[in-house]
């Protein structure tokens, strides 16, 4: 009878214990075969036609930080996951969506070759504390690509 109930504990801990988050891609810069400029522009352009809002603009790093709050429905579960804590998941019917979307990219190159970057980091407001999720890699790739074309385009 002991064992009987031990197993049942057992089982009954292993179904409550979150499962392990999907490994964070690693992405990398992307070859751009156009000068600086044009990518640098092709990066404004594609963050204004999204209206995302730039907080920091600094051509001659080739460094843009830009900030989404309010991470809307459809694209919350694509984003990212994580977010919270198991209960909080639990309480939001499995997935706690990220609230804030941070956006840094990095733009380095000259006059007939460059590189784009984009680092995205994702967070939720619960109970008033800051719980960072793990990026799924499907904003970076996608605007990198946008910005390769774009700049290739022109």
């Amino acid at each position: 009878m002991k064992r009987n109930v031990l197993s049942i504990v057992v089982i009954v801990l292993a179904a409550c214990t979150p499962p392990t988050p999907a490994p964070v891609p690693v992405l990398t810069a992307t070859p751009v075969s156009a000068s600086f400029g044009k990518t640098w522009n092709a990066v404004i352009d594609i963050l204004a036609d999204r209206n995302i809002p730039v907080k920091t603009l600094d051509r001659a790093s080739g460094f843009v930080a830009a900030e989404l709050a309010g991470v809307s429905q459809d694209d919350m579960g694509k984003l990212a996951s994580g977010c919270g804590g198991f209960m909080d998941s639990l309480a939001n019917g499995g997935n706690v969506p990220p609230a804030v979307a941070r956006y840094n990219i990095l733009v380095r190159g000259d006059s007939t070759a460059s590189t784009v970057k984009v680092t995205a980091k994702f967070t939720e407001i619960i109970s008033g504390t800051t719980k960072e999720c793990t990026t799924k890699g499907t904003f970076e790739q996608p605007f990198q690509n946008d910005v390769k074309s774009r700049a290739e385009a022109k």
